[in-house]
């Protein structure tokens, strides 16, 4: 989205949904649905919750009955908040219906933005990323993060992170998910150490804190002592459908996270999504084209980068790479910020941005794409 008042662009959202009059619904019942009416039921005048599953209907959350969405229960200043990852889906419904967007309905994480920032000014973010090295065990075609286009990678100077770290807390109050992640992090010399900083700094401001790995390395008692005092999630990616050589190693490597009772989600993947690049080139797009592809992409993934908060972090790892020139439109510059416009860190993580569209757009296929390959296949040539 082209950003034209800058400082102020969720203004008028604000007006529109903190109005003392309004009435709302929560759309989902699982687990965001729940989280949510649970910790808003007292700020707000939620009447009911949909959800489409049968199994649900008829129950109840907080006291507050789960029933089928229809369109009888839209009335004057009634409003919808989806707590659901099928967004899209349920915005095509409640369009075909003549609903709008931001105005009958909303995405829950720009509710609590919105809420958060206007009634409280509290900055928060639902996530973001942090690379720590572009080092590696695997070199896999079409990685989202371009490991392989990296010609001489490396570790992230620990003081650097630090560095990173303290400007994006500086202005942002919550992180809902912060996620560590590589190449693979489980690499970095440092991460222990970084791990320790994180814990006497920011603990309290980070809501959840995940490892991204890929779980072929070793675990020491150091890092499983501090994992189990972060209450670090373990995001395993099980790529044995197209590895199967690492199963041993992967089994191996969780049941030592378990061991020390460290939370591990473990997630077999069958493919991958391709994003397109390097193939890809959308510089023939108008420009209404290329923020419509941006605007239909959503990807949910801000970059911490040379004290820059990234729209998109493939785009943050992509100029760390050399494959673009970093764009205007792609980050704010967090050490720029004050009291006064730190809200422009909530009108990114919304998309708002003097282009409309991060540059890597034009690179990329997007979250949409449609575009399956068989995953971590290996690359066996020089780029």
């Amino acid at each position: 989205m082209k950003s034209y008042h800058k400082g102020h662009e969720l203004d008028g959202l604000a007006k529109i949904w903190l109005d003392d009059d309004n009435v709302f619904f929560v759309w989902g019942a699982a687990r965001s649905g729940s989280g949510f009416v649970k910790q808003y039921k007292d700020e707000i005048c939620i009447q009911k919750i949909f959800d489409k599953d049968t199994k649900k209907q008829g129950g109840c959350i907080e006291n507050i009955d789960v029933v089928m969405f229809e369109p009888k229960y839209m009335k004057r200043n009634t409003k919808i908040i989806i707590c659901t990852n099928f967004y899209t889906e349920v915005k095509i419904e409640l369009s075909g219906c003549g609903y709008r967007e931001n105005i009958d309905f909303i995405e829950y994480a720009a509710f609590k933005q919105i809420w958060y920032y206007y009634t409280k000014n509290v900055i928060l973010l639902p996530r973001v990323d942090l690379s720590i090295t572009n080092k590696c065990t695997l070199r896999c075609e079409k990685c989202n993060m371009l490991m392989p286009y990296f010609r001489n990678p490396e570790h992230k100077d620990l003081k650097t992170i630090k560095q990173d770290l303290d400007v994006l807390f500086q202005w942002v109050d919550v992180v809902e998910d912060f996620m560590i992640l590589g190449g693979e992090p489980l690499l970095y010399p440092n991460l222990v150490e970084l791990l320790q900083y994180i814990k006497e700094h920011y603990q309290s401001k980070i809501k959840l804190l995940h490892m991204f790995t890929n779980g072929t390395c070793t675990i020491g008692e150091d890092l499983l002592k501090i994992s189990e005092e972060l209450s670090i999630v373990y995001d395993l990616s099980d790529y044995t459908v197209g590895l199967p050589q690492l199963r041993d190693r992967i089994d191996k490597f969780e049941a030592e996270l378990k061991k020390g009772k460290i939370k591990v989600e473990r997630k077999v993947q069958e493919y991958w999504q391709d994003f397109g690049y390097p193939e890809v080139n959308h510089k023939n797009y108008t420009e209404d084209e290329r923020i419509l592809h941006f605007h239909n992409c959503r990807a949910p993934f801000r970059g911490l980068y040379d004290r820059k908060l990234y729209y998109c972090h493939l785009e943050a790892s992509a100029v760390q790479a050399g494959f673009m020139e970093e764009s205007e439109s792609c980050f704010v510059e967090l050490d720029k910020l004050n009291r006064g416009n730190k809200v422009e860190i909530i009108e990114l993580d919304r998309g708002y941005s003097k282009k409309g569209y991060p540059g890597f757009c034009l690179k990329c296929d997007g979250c949409e794409s449609k575009k399956r390959i068989p995953v971590a296949k290996q690359w066996k040539r020089k780029i």
